[in-house]
């Protein structure tokens, strides 16, 4: 008996390890990835650094929940931090956007803005 229970335990870290694997090794494909490089070439066309910062974000931030990442911007950044080469910077910008909405007479400048796209498109290739 004490062996059939050691086996289920066995066979239950397993199986939590592979779910664990795949899902932080799962990458963005078909029509998300599509849909994904649209809104980014959106990000590229607009000429306002703080509506650059905004929208990158949000291309990001739908990255993540179509890797199944759920709750705040800072929660799926939690979670899938760990996939990307620079989390780090990405909170970083994330503190900036959150200063650029909250704070009265807080605007990114145009090196904000480019520091910022670049440090998302790369979060961005991290996920694809």
């Amino acid at each position: 008996m004490q062996q059939i229970f050691i086996g289920l335990v066995i066979l239950a870290a397993i199986s939590l390890i592979v779910i664990f694997v795949l899902r932080r090794t799962r990458a963005i494909r078909g029509s998300d990835r599509v849909r994904l490089e649209k809104e980014w070439e959106h990000v590229l066309s607009l000429s306002v650094p703080d509506a650059k910062i905004f929208e990158a974000e949000k291309v990001l931030d739908h990255a993540f929940a179509v890797l199944g990442a759920r709750g705040s911007f800072a929660d799926k950044l939690r979670e899938l931090g760990p996939r990307l080469s620079d989390a780090q910077s990405v909170w970083n910008i994330h503190k900036l956007r959150n200063r650029i909405a909250h704070e009265p007479g807080v605007h990114a400048t145009a090196n904000d803005a480019k520091r910022a796209l670049a440090i998302f498109r790369r979060s961005i290739d991290d996920l694809l």
